[in-house]
């Protein structure tokens, strides 16, 4: 990984100067930066993370934790962008050091276990899927449910419609939609098998719909009866009172 020479040197210029006891995360830090450069698409990110630790805003320690993380995700040829923009988007919203530590190993942790479900269900048929659930596990739907979703419906409905299901529950779930009703949501999406691409943006219309002070229970009960119908999202807009000038 070829660094900004001056940021590097400055890098350099902290590890020595770090005083004990600092100086061995200084040194693990030193050697994590040498042992990332696998990721050779995560340049710019080890450079801001890097210019963090020189501006004080994160420790020599928290930095080697998230590039051990980084490593690992290298080493076992994870799909790093989504760990790196992870970093990213922590960084620049300048999230404490030890939330993003912590906000990294979960997402691992939960890639990791829905990679393993995946392989026991399917294989690289379902491979597609292991990005989107690890996407709403990262947003707050269960891996557990995760699990159950892939293991009955993986191999009849395909990676194409659960992926549309995860990524639809992941919307919801970032604008803080109760989890049960996603589960439901969800349930009846893949039971009645009528999901398309158009669903992923169903979180766009629980915004709108909440507006027009339409509660999230009573906007799941329209949903699911929509998609019991086979109905497709411009549908879920109809019912839910959105003009043709709305729709589009």
């Amino acid at each position: 990984m070829k660094y900004n020479n001056f940021l590097y040197a400055c890098l350099l210029l902290v590890l020595f100067c770090f005083a004990s006891p600092q100086f061995s995360h200084a040194v693990g830090l030193e050697d994590a930066v040498e042992r990332v450069s696998v990721c050779t698409d995560g340049e710019k990110s080890v450079n801001r993370l890097l210019a963090a630790v020189l501006d004080s805003r994160i420790s020599a320690e928290q930095a080697e934790s998230i590039l051990d993380i980084m490593i690992d995700v290298c080493e076992q040829r994870y799909p790093a962008n989504m760990f790196f923009e992870k970093l990213d988007e922590g960084m620049g919203k300048r999230v404490r050091g030890p939330l993003i530590v912590a906000a990294l190993r979960r997402m691992h942790d939960n890639f990791l276990f829905i990679r393993t479900v995946v392989s026991a269900n399917g294989e690289t048929a379902l491979q597609p899927l292991v990005i989107s659930g690890t996407v709403a596990a990262n947003e707050g739907l269960s891996t557990e449910f995760i699990k159950y979703c892939i293991q009955k419906y993986g191999l009849s409905l395909g990676p194409e419609t659960l992926g549309t299901a995860f990524s639809m529950a992941g919307e919801l779930a970032r604008i803080d939609f109760d989890p049960q009703l996603i589960e439901k949501i969800v349930n009846a999406g893949l039971e009645s098998g009528s999901l398309n691409g158009s669903w992923k943006n169903i979180s766009r219309v629980a915004v709108v719909v909440r507006l027009k002070d339409v509660s999230d229970s009573d906007f799941c009960t329209s949903v699911i009866e929509v998609l019991k119908q086979e109905g497709s999202l411009a549908d879920l807009m109809v019912k839910m009172g959105f003009t043709e000038r709305n729709r589009k």
